[in-house]
């Protein structure tokens, strides 16, 4: 019984490590081949001018491309809005990681709809900047990203082992 309630409190580990990952690059944002920006999880949700991270290069394409349509910078496109999908994302894998102690069954369901939540948000931020006007900037999900997904599919294996396992014992009975 000491093993089962060790190994529950361990189950909360990778949830607690995969908010930590979040300070890894959650995104690359490439302009001409070169990378111009690597925002990490928590810059992203509070909001990141672009426009600053921009080398020598890359503001004179801008400043061009200012010149040549200056109604499409208006509202200054290369600055990101905070993004609060993020912080239930985060608030999910937090609660998590909480559930750990108290019931797998909630670090499963969890675990699973915050990995889920975050490669649609991943998903669907790629397609928004794909679509959009600014066709020379390029996102692709970044160390971050994956990082954080491998920690949320180990959390919920180890979920999912703990509730398998008086299964396990009972058929070897």
């Amino acid at each position: 019984m000491k093993d089962e309630q060790r190994f529950q409190k361990w189950i909360s580990l990778p949830f607690a490590l995969a908010l930590v990952a979040f300070l890894f690059p959650l995104f690359t944002f490439s302009c001409s081949e070169k990378v111009i920006a690597e925002p990490n999880g928590y810059e992203l949700a509070l909001g990141v001018d672009l426009e600053k991270e921009l080398g020598e290069e890359e503001q004179t394409i801008v400043n061009n491309m200012k010149a040549e349509n200056p109604k499409a910078f208006e509202k200054n496109p290369l600055k990101l809005e905070s993004m609060p999908v993020l912080y239930g994302i985060f608030a999910a894998i937090l609660v998590a990681g909480g559930f750990a102690f108290v019931s797998p069954v909630g670090s499963l369901v969890l675990g699973v709809a915050s990995l889920t939540g975050l490669w649609f948000f991943i998903y669907r931020f790629m397609d928004l900047v794909e679509k959009s006007q600014f066709g020379f900037i390029v996102v692709a999900p970044h160390v971050g990203a994956y990082c954080v997904s491998m920690l949320l599919i180990i959390g919920i294996a180890m979920s999912l082992a703990f509730l398998i396992r008086p299964i396990i014992r009972k058929n070897k009975e």
